[in-house]
């Protein structure tokens, strides 16, 4: 007997024909064997046909799956684009900073050697030695070092000329006066040198740091300006397009007209000496305007198109520009790989410096361990000869 798990296809054929009756019997239906037949065959057509439009329409859902995939992955490709775009323009951005930072960092150097300078001569002129105000430093320290070596010879001429002792005290206390004074005005000198060093580096410092504010509030501007400067470009292009579409049909529209205008300038006149018909004049004012129309959209279109090449221009430019920065980040990659290298083997180097302090302090603290257990031995042993020192003593002392 045929259970509910058996296949219809092992099933007797009166089993099958009382099922068939049945179910025809279920629909309302009481028919020969023929007609039973010519039933399940149109059952079978349809069951087919069913099943054949939905094989289709489950491709169809597959294709329409697999493009919207592809969708979605040119979507994420254009995001990873412009990331990257993102990306190089931040490189040259930082690219420019440093070569503004050493442009800067070598003005205020110069400056501040002019400065130094400046304020070297302004102390030698205030000091009436005008004659080398204007020379290089070299020569200023030699010729300072020519007078100190003057003045030395001088003081020492002074100490061992044979006068009396009281010119001899006299002339060496003015001597020593006016080397007092000198040394004072020499120190006021430096002092004042140095305050004027330290307030020029203070401006300095402080110029530097605007000019580094300024320099990133400019990046940020101009980060700004390239993605406003994209947005335009994209719609100049909608608009281009737009346009576009609109003189194509323009033109087709005043071609149409032409025509038209044509075909009834065309038609017969009568004889006669008629006088011609009003619709005739209005044809020519019509005539008229759609040329005037037409030359004034010819004069757009030459706009447009010089606006177009202008763009074209400018995205050749930004084109050539986004290649530069694709080779510099090219050569900032192969930099960088070149630093990860030498990182791997720096890191290297201090495992292999960690496993050795490892190693040391493993010997360290074994040693400490032996100097406990040696420590702890010779207690023991202190112990063991405390009784044999009173032994000792005993026995002296009974001797």
């Amino acid at each position: 007997m045929a259970t509910a798990e058996t296949p219809r296809l092992l099933e007797s054929p009166s089993e099958i024909s009382a099922e068939i009756d049945r179910r025809l019997l279920e629909d309302g239906l009481e028919c020969t064997e023929e007609e039973k037949l010519l039933y399940v065959w149109k059952l079978y057509q349809h069951t087919e046909t069913d099943l054949q439009q939905a094989l289709e329409n489950e491709e169809k859902l597959k294709m329409a799956q697999t493009a919207e995939m592809q969708e979605v992955e040119n979507y994420v490709e254009h995001i990873r684009h412009l990331s990257d775009e993102r990306e190089a323009l931040i490189q040259e951005l930082e690219t420019e900073n440093d070569s503004l930072k050493q442009e800067i960092e070598q003005l205020k150097q110069e400056q501040n050697a002019s400065a130094l300078r400046e304020e070297t001569a302004e102390m030698l002129i205030q000091q009436g030695l005008e004659e080398i105000a204007n020379v290089s430093t070299s020569e200023q320290i030699a010729f300072l070092l020519v007078e100190r070596a003057r003045l030395l010879d001088e003081l020492e001429a002074e100490q061992n000329r044979t006068v009396t002792p009281s010119v001899d005290g006299r002339a060496s206390e003015d001597l020593q006066r006016t080397l007092e004074k000198e040394r004072t005005e020499f120190e006021e000198e430096i002092t004042q040198h140095r305050d004027s060093i330290k307030k020029v580096k203070d401006q300095l410092k402080k110029q530097h740091e605007e000019e580094i504010n300024a320099l990133m509030e400019e990046n940020n501007k101009l980060e700004d300006d390239l993605v406003e400067s994209k947005e335009k470009m994209e719609e100049f292009q909608a608009e281009i397009k737009k346009l576009r579409d609109e003189l194509q049909q323009e033109k087709d529209l005043r071609e149409k007209e032409k025509s038209d205008s044509d075909s009834r300038s065309s038609t017969p006149r009568f004889s006669g000496g008629r006088p011609p018909s009003p619709g005739r004049g209005s044809t020519d004012v019509a005539l008229r305007n759609i040329i005037q129309e037409k030359t004034k959209i010819e004069g757009e279109i030459l706009h447009l198109k010089s606006d177009f090449r202008n763009l074209e221009n400018d995205n050749s430019l930004l084109q050539d520009k986004i290649k530069k920065l694709q080779e510099e980040l090219e050569s900032v990659q192969s930099s960088q790989s070149q630093l990860q290298m030498k990182n791997k083997s720096l890191k290297s180097e201090i495992e292999e410096l960690e496993q050795q302090l490892e190693d040391t302090e493993s010997q360290v603290d074994k040693i400490a361990k032996d100097k406990d257990k040696f420590n702890r031995r010779v207690l023991e042993l202190e112990e063991e000869l405390k009784p044999l020192r009173g032994n000792s003593q005993k026995i002296q002392s009974l001797q």
